[in-house]
């Protein structure tokens, strides 16, 4: 898979799974959760390529790869 031009490629490790995405940013890059729930709410993270509009209730499942 090529990484779009100023974006990075992260796969979900499988400690994370079950994990809301703005929980597993904050553990994965140290950033308090409402910082990484801003970086969702604003459409800077992806899931398997596609935005997440709100990371209150999704959770993301490990990687397969």
């Amino acid at each position: 898979m090529t990484e779009p031009a100023g974006r990075k490629v992260l796969h979900v490790p499988s400690g994370l799974a079950g994990e809301r995405v703005d929980a597993a940013l904050a553990r994965l890059f140290g950033l308090s959760r409402t910082k990484a729930a801003e970086l969702v709410a604003a459409g800077d993270v992806r899931v398997d390529g596609n935005p997440r509009p709100s990371p209150i209730g999704w959770r993301r499942a490990p990687s397969s790869r």
